[in-house]
């Protein structure tokens, strides 16, 4: 559906429903895969989405549909239909009320991001190229450019068009079959985006990972890189959200002012950061994006808040709606002054950790999960990396993990991944005594 369809769309709807929201997003990828040192696949794609929201009194339906020549009554019977199937929200108390004004918000959008198109294969190329140079005997990865307009349009009096652009580029590197190493690099804009600095690093840990040894278990201090401590903050970010919070998955419950975590940690989430990948001018309501504490020197400060969940709790919306419940958008934890290789001379006996995947909770309203640490891994003793080392999981605690955060370094970075879908700017952290275990045969 176009943007003429999508306004038809939403005046109609806006007739027959008491609140109403039609956002239409297009989006133009150029993606590149990379496998056995070179460029495997060059394809594009255009994709339109047309996200519905309406509330016909207490009676909430929300959808969603790709149709480009979608029949436009049809789709407002078939809303009205549904909600009248629906049972009624007695929790539901309405959407944003403006018009707003808006801040300008630098670096979400490139024009020289389309000019790259025709170099799409030369960009992965040089990734290639770079993590070769640097000791890797093999690599595979992903590259993609993103444009993208996001027209939003509500009975709360928005009308929104914003444009934005992404580059992602993943790559993993190996110099044999048990030595990996794996970064990123992602960002809105050309200027910030290091991607050779990434495939240069993923070499430099596979280089370093080579014939590691089976790791040993009992409490270990972790020294985490941003890659993998972002997968455990998303976590916190989700667990944030007040939809989270009723639900009971979330170790957040009646936290307001109570200390959740070590007197260094200040996280906050925003909307309006530059560069941000989450960052836009407003949320899912058309609410203009802001910049909300969840965590000041340990203590647990506000939870995330549509307009709707504000109101039921008597307070302001946080500007994180999406159209049914409310959820980060960029999670950013404070850096601390000291450099990552200060963090690692704090170690007496301890674990370098590069990467983790298969994060899974085992009880979101306790904190409980466990995650297994993957390419390079690495034994410290005494402020030095010893040797790489293999097998191991982390079966820990969220709260204890915030709670025992001894130092934050002064390296953070953007982070959005296969496991990090709500982007997370991190620093490297140092966690005390967590419990490493040994990961079930795969």
């Amino acid at each position: 559906m176009d943007e003429t369809g999508t306004r038809q769309l939403f005046k109609k709807l806006s007739k027959v429903s008491d609140d109403t929201i039609v956002a239409l997003s297009k989006s133009c990828v150029q993606h590149a895969k990379i496998s056995n040192n070179k460029v495997s696949v060059l394809k594009s794609w255009e994709t339109y989405n047309t996200e519905i929201f309406a509330a016909l009194g207490k009676r909430v339906v929300s959808c969603s549909l790709q149709q480009a020549d979608a029949d436009i009554d049809a789709i407002v019977r078939q809303v009205i239909t549904l909600a009248k199937a629906s049972a009624e929200n007695h929790d539901y108390y309405g959407i944003a009320k403006g018009p707003f004004k808006y801040q300008k918000i630098k670096d979400l959008y490139d024009k020289r991001v389309s000019a790259l198109v025709p170099k799409l294969g030369d960009i992965a190329e040089r990734g290639i190229h770079a993590a070769l140079a640097n000791g890797a005997s093999r690599v595979a990865g992903v590259l993609e450019l993103t444009e993208t307009e996001h027209l939003l349009l509500t009975s709360g009096d928005t009308d929104v068009n914003e444009k934005g652009s992404t580059l992602y580029f993943s790559l993993r590197a190996f110099t044999d079959k048990d030595a990996s190493g794996h970064d990123l690099a992602v960002s809105r804009t050309l200027k910030n985006w290091k991607f050779e600095q990434a495939a240069r690093k993923a070499a430099e840990i596979a280089v370093m990972a080579r014939n590691p040894k089976e790791g040993s278990f009992g409490k270990f201090d972790i020294l985490f890189e941003p890659l993998p401590f972002a997968n455990l903050l998303e976590m916190v970010g989700n667990a944030a959200s007040m939809f989270n919070v009723e639900a009971g998955f979330s170790f957040f419950g009646g936290s307001v002012n109570k200390k959740v975590a070590s007197d260094i940690v200040t996280m906050h989430d925003t909307g309006i950061i530059y560069n941000g990948l989450a960052s836009s001018i407003c949320d899912a309501e058309g609410v203009p994006s802001k910049k909300t504490a969840i965590i000041e020197h340990g203590i647990f400060k506000n939870y995330l808040h549509n307009t709707s969940t504000a109101r039921k709790y008597g307070t302001v919306t946080t500007a994180n709606a999406g159209l049914i419940a409310p959820h980060p958008r960029n999670i950013i934890l404070a850096p601390g002054r000291e450099s990552q290789k200060g963090l690692l001379g704090q170690i007496k006996k301890g674990i370098y950790v590069t990467n983790v995947w298969y994060t899974r909770s085992q009880n979101m309203t306790t904190g409980d999960f466990s995650t297994i640490p993957r390419d390079g891994i690495f034994y410290v003793e005494d402020g030095k990396i010893k040797h790489p080392i293999k097998n191991i999981r982390i079966s820990e605690n969220m709260l204890h993990i915030l709670q025992s955060i001894q130092a934050i370094a002064n390296d953070g970075k953007q982070i959005r991944g296969w496991e990090v879908e709500n982007p997370v700017v991190t620093p490297s952290v140092l966690v005390k005594g967590l419990n490493i275990t040994r990961p079930l045969e795969l």
